[in-house]
């Protein structure tokens, strides 16, 4: 008599073609995710549930509280900034990236030559992402020490 794990790949092409096929596609992207949406407050719920513990176990004993999970400290104008433009001249580079990946793979397909364009959009976005952060790079305003400093020398 087989084993029935034999039939396991099967059974899993079975599911994944039921899944991702037809009518059932909004239907899993919706469970999926709420499904995310649920695990994330979960864990959520858990990491303020271990700092509770954490704070209270330190008042019980005299110590200092640790700091909040959900507190952030505010960073400096000029830290907030550089974050912004890395954060800028990141997302232009995963859009360039995805978009030339996505160009060169439409166009392997024969009788793709109008899609092709299409998917070019994320790398015009990252394009115009990376402009944005090199220009927010050049434009910055200066510091009133880094225009002394600069008129100095």
């Amino acid at each position: 008599m087989p084993s029935p794990l034999l039939h396991l790949p099967g059974l899993l092409q079975s599911l994944a073609f039921a899944l991702f096929s037809g009518p059932a596609i909004p239907i899993t992207v919706l469970v999926g995710g709420t499904l995310v949406a649920i695990a994330g407050i979960w864990f959520h719920d858990r990491e303020r549930a271990r700092w509770h513990a954490t704070a209270r176990l330190a008042m019980e004993k005299g110590q200092p509280l640790p700091a909040h999970p959900d507190e952030e400290k505010p960073l400096p104008p000029t830290e907030r900034r550089h974050r912004q433009r890395m954060g800028l001249i990141i997302a232009g580079l995963v859009n360039l990236g995805v978009g030339v990946a996505l160009f060169l793979g439409i166009s392997a397909i024969p009788d793709a030559h109008v899609a092709r364009f299409f998917v070019a959009i994320p790398a015009f976005i990252g394009l115009a992402l990376l402009v944005s952060g090199l220009f927010d790079a050049l434009l910055r305003p200066r510091s009133a020490e880094a225009a002394r400093a600069e008129s100095e020398s």
